[in-house]
């Protein structure tokens, strides 16, 4: 069995809300225990920037999941790679909002002098994901 590693981008849908994050949080913990699917998902109100890493099924179906999903638009594929070992092995899905990683972080990887994961490579969206694991910050949760 194959192992990837799948990062992307998206925006939220027009009627998104703070509850609908809570209950997508809450679902893809279960349904990624289930699928032995690690990851880290960092988002803000205008967009979510996402690694995900399994076995190459599992991945392969959540992303073409996460395409019908109603409230994700604008899938922006930044990632895709077979890998030996995972990075968030102990995080069925953390996640970070932008307003508690440290400015000079976030500062580090925009182009336009303002957050936007739809700017960034391949490269520099991996980079940053584990910079901000690095982090240790607080709001890292999904652990387990």
């Amino acid at each position: 069995m194959h192992m990837v590693r799948l990062l992307y981008a998206s925006r939220p849908s027009e009627d998104f809300c703070s509850r609908d994050l809570d209950d997508i949080l809450e679902e893809s913990r279960k349904l990624n225990k289930r699928d032995h699917i690690t990851g880290v998902l960092c988002h803000s109100e205008t967009s979510f920037l996402q690694w995900i890493e399994g076995p190459r099924e599992s991945v392969n179906a959540l992303y073409n999941r996460l395409q019908r999903h109603p409230k994700h638009t604008d899938l922006l594929l930044l990632e895709y790679a077979y890998i030996h070992r995972r990075d968030f092995a102990d995080w069925s899905m953390a996640a970070v909002a932008t307003d508690n990683i440290p400015l000079n972080l976030l500062q580090r990887f925009t182009v336009l002098e303002r957050y936007d994961p739809f700017t960034m490579s391949g490269d520099a969206a991996r980079i940053f994901l584990l910079d901000v694991s690095r982090e240790g910050l607080p709001q890292a949760d999904g652990q387990g």
